[in-house]
C-alpha cells in the first residue's frame, strides 16, 4: 500500500471514458490495492473517492448490449450513475466514474450535463479518455471473453464505426494510452487530478 489516501478539496468528479478494451477498467483497478483487489466495495484505495462502474450497474439488468431492452437499461444506467455522482458530490465525496461514453464525450449536451453537476455540487470536473490501438483492443476483447463483446468481434468494422477509438472532445481533459505501463498512467492521472 502506498500510504494515506489522497483526498480532494473541493471534490472531483472524474469520468474515465474510452471504447471497450481501451484500458478504462485496468486504469481504475490500478487505483485499488494490489492492482485489482477491491478492498472495500465502491471505494478506491489510492484516492478517497466513490467508484462507480457502469458495467456493474448495467449487468445487474442485462448482459445484452443491443436491442430494445438494452436501450431501456442503458438510459436507466446513466441516470443512476448521474444520481449516484450528484448525491456523493453533495456530501463532499469525490466520484470516479468508469463508463464508455465513447461518442457522447464529443457532444456539447454531454459535457454540459456533467459541467452542471460539477458546478451545482462545487466540485471539479476531470475527464480522462483511455485510448489504445485497434491492434491492442481486439485481442483484449477476445481474451476477456465477455458475452457482450461477441457482437463487437463478429462485426468488427461496424463496431469501430459506431464507437471510434478517438472522437473530438468538447471539454478539457487528458488522454491516457492504455498500452503504456499501468504505474506510469496512474502517476499521470494523479498529477492531473491535483491540477
Amino acid at each position: 500500500m502506498m500510504g494515506e489516501k489522497i483526498t480532494y478539496h473541493p471534490p472531483v468528479l472524474v469520468i474515465v471514458t474510452g471504447i471497450p478494451g481501451s484500458g478504462k477498467t485496468t486504469l481504475s483497478l490500478g487505483l485499488f490495492e494490489s492492482y485489482g483487489t477491491k478492498v472495500a466495495g465502491g471505494v478506491l484505495d489510492r484516492i478517497q473517492a466513490v467508484y462507480v462502474d457502469k458495467d456493474m450497474i448495467n449487468d445487474g439488468f442485462t448482459n445484452e448490449r443491443s436491442g430494445d431492452l438494452y436501450t431501456m437499461v442503458r438510459e436507466g444506467t446513466y441516470k443512476a450513475i448521474d444520481s449516484i455522482a450528484r448525491k456523493n458530490l453533495e456530501l463532499g465525496n469525490s466520484v470516479w466514474i468508469d463508463a464508455t461514453y465513447s461518442t457522447e464525450v464529443g457532444t456539447p449536451e454531454w459535457v454540459d450535463r456533467y459541467r452542471e453537476i460539477a458546478e451545482r455540487t462545487g466540485s471539479k470536473l476531470k475527464l480522462i479518455r483511455c485510448v489504445a490501438s485497434e491492434k491492442a483492443i481486439r485481442p483484449r476483447l477476445e481474451r476477456r471473453g465477455y458475452q457482450r463483446d461477441e457482437r463487437k468481434l463478429e462485426n468488427w468494422e461496424a463496431f469501430l464505426e459506431a464507437e471510434p477509438i478517438r472522437v473530438d472532445i468538447s471539454c478539457h481533459g487528458i488522454e491516457i494510452n492504455g498500452e503504456s505501463p499501468l504505474e506510469q498512467n496512474i502517476e499521470t492521472v494523479l498529477k492531473f487530478l491535483q491540477e
